[in-house]
C-alpha cells in the first residue's frame, strides 16, 4: 500500500473523522460531520464522549448533534454521560437534549449546572441558545433570574429570545421592571419595549416606535425575532419600519421588508412596489414575495416587466407570484433556469415544483444528479411536492425510494432509477 493510500485510510478511520469535528474551518467540520452522519461508524459515539471537553464551542455542539442521531439504546446513554460533563457547554447541551427527547429528571442537574456561581457573563448566550424553546418551569425560573439580574446585551436578547417562543408569564415582569432602571441606552431599551409587544403589551408601542427610529436598521436586525412575534404593530411603529426599508443598505432593509410582508397595510403598499424596482437583487425579491402576501394583487404589468429582465432571481420571483395568480406565463423561464447550471438553479428547481405541470418532472429527475448538493436538496424537495399533486391517487412512499442528497453516488443513482420508475409508470396512465 502507498503511502499516500495509508493517509487516505487513516483519514477515513472514525478515530480520524471524530477528530476532525473539531476543525478550525466551519467548512471542514461541516463536511465531516455530513460524513459521520452518512457512515454512523459504532465507535463514534464513544469517540466523541472521550474527546469533546476538549473541542472548541461550534464543534461541540456538532458532537452532541452527532451522539443524538444514533438510535435511543446507544445516544441516551452517552447524552447522560456527556451531561455530567465538567465542561459546561457540554454538560448544558446533553441535558437540554434529554429534555428534548423525553426525559423529564435532566431537568435538576441541568438546573444545578446553571446556578454555578462560576460561569463567566460571555459564555451565558451560547448556554441559553442551547436551552432555546424548553419550558421546563424549575429551568425557566433559573433564566427568569438571569433577567432580574441585569443581565448584559448579548445575554438579554438571548433571554429574551428564547422566552418570546417559551412565553413564560413570569418573564414579563422581569422585563418591565428592567425598563425602570435608570441610565438604560436606547438599544437596550429597544429589546426590552420590543419584547413587551411581543407579549401583547401595546402600551409600549409609542416608545418602541421613538427607540426604532433611533437606533434604526442595526436595532431592528438584532431584536427581529421579537417584532416578528407580535401580535401586531401599530401605524407609527409600520411607518418607521416603511422608512428603513428604503433608507437602509439592502443587507439591514430586508428585515423591514419581511415585516412589511407580515404586518404592512395599505400605507405600506407603495413602498414596497418601489422597492421591487430596487437594483438590489435579493431586495427586490423579497419585497415582490411581500407585496404579493400582503395584496395578493401586485400589478401584472410589474411582474412581467421583471419576468422580462436577466436577473434570474427575480424572474423566479416574478414568475412564482404570476403563478398564485393562476398565470403560467413565467413557467418557460422557470423550466430553462432550472434545467441550466447558474447559481439560481436551486431556486429555480423550488419554483418548478409549484406549478404543478408535467413538463417539469424530467428537469427536476435531472437535479436530482446535479454535482451540487444544494441543487438536490432543492430537486428533491420540489419532486416531494409535486408528484402527489400531479398523481393524487398513485400511492408513493418517498421514504422507500431512499434518496439523499448526501448520499454516496451509487446510492444516489438507484434511488434516482426507482423515482424514474415510478414516473414511467405514471405518466402513462
Amino acid at each position: 500500500m502507498s503511502v499516500l493510500a495509508g493517509l487516505l485510510l487513516l483519514m477515513q478511520s472514525a478515530g480520524a473523522l471524530v477528530g476532525a469535528l473539531n476543525e478550525e474551518s466551519p467548512q471542514k467540520r461541516n463536511d465531516v460531520y455530513l460524513q459521520l452522519l452518512r457512515e454512523k461508524p459504532a465507535e463514534a459515539p464513544a469517540l466523541v464522549e472521550n474527546q469533546i471537553a476538549g473541542w472548541r464551542p461550534e464543534a461541540q455542539e456538532l458532537g452532541i448533534y452527532l451522539v443524538n442521531s444514533y438510535p435511543p439504546d446507544v445516544s441516551v446513554p452517552s447524552l447522560r454521560r456527556l451531561s455530567a460533563s465538567k465542561a459546561v457547554l457540554v454538560n448544558v447541551s446533553a441535558a437540554a437534549q434529554l429534555l428534548r427527547l423525553g426525559y423529564p429528571e435532566a431537568e435538576a442537574g441541568l438546573v444545578k449546572t446553571l446556578k454555578k456561581a462560576d460561569i463567566p457573563a460571555q459564555d451565558w448566550p451560547r448556554l441559553i441558545g442551547r436551552m432555546h424553546g424548553l419550558r421546563q418551569g424549575a429551568l425557566s425560573q433559573v433564566l427568569v433570574e438571569r433577567i432580574r439580574a441585569q443581565a448584559a446585551d448579548d445575554e438579554l436578547r438571548a433571554l429574551l429570545d428564547h422566552f418570546v417562543v417559551v412565553s413564560d408569564p413570569r418573564a414579563r415582569p422581569a422585563v418591565a421592571a428592567l425598563l425602570t432602571l435608570d441610565g438604560i441606552d436606547d438599544e437596550r431599551r429597544l429589546s426590552l419595549c420590543a419584547f413587551l409587544v411581543s407579549q401583547g403589551d401595546d402600551s409600549r408601542m409609542a416608545e418602541l416606535e421613538t427607540l426604532l427610529a433611533n437606533v434604526g436598521g442595526p436595532g431592528l436586525g438584532r431584536n427581529y425575532r421579537l417584532f416578528e412575534h407580535a401580535p401586531r404593530l401599530s401605524p407609527g411603529v409600520l411607518a418607521v419600519v416603511a422608512k428603513l426599508a428604503e433608507s437602509e443598505p439592502a443587507g439591514l432593509a430586508l428585515n423591514a421588508v419581511r415585516l412589511l410582508g407580515q404586518f404592512g397595510t395599505a400605507k405600506e403598499m407603495p413602498t414596497l412596489e418601489r422597492l421591487v424596482e430596487s437594483k438590489d437583487t435579493l431586495l427586490s425579491k423579497y419585497a415582490l414575495e411581500a407585496l404579493q402576501k400582503r395584496t395578493g394583487n401586485v400589478p401584472r404589468e410589474s411582474l412581467v416587466r421583471v419576468l422580462a429582465g436577466t436577473d434570474e432571481q427575480r424572474v423566479l420571483a416574478a414568475a412564482d407570484a404570476l403563478r398564485r395568480a393562476d398565470d403560467a406565463s413565467g413557467f418557460e423561464r422557470v423550466l430553462a433556469i432550472a434545467g441550466g447550471s447558474t447559481p439560481a438553479r436551486a431556486e429555480a428547481l423550488r419554483v418548478l415544483g409549484r406549478f404543478r405541470r408535467m413538463e417539469g418532472v424530467e428537469v427536476l429527475l435531472g437535479g436530482l444528479e446535479a454535482p451540487d448538493e444544494g441543487v438536490r436538496f432543492a430537486a428533491d424537495e420540489a419532486l416531494r411536492m409535486l408528484l402527489p399533486n400531479l398523481f393524487p391517487y398513485r400511492r408513493f412512499e418517498f421514504q422507500t425510494v431512499g434518496y439523499d442528497p448526501r448520499g454516496a453516488p451509487q446510492a444516489r443513482a438507484q434511488a434516482i432509477q426507482r423515482y424514474r420508475s415510478f414516473w414511467e409508470q405514471a405518466r402513462r396512465r
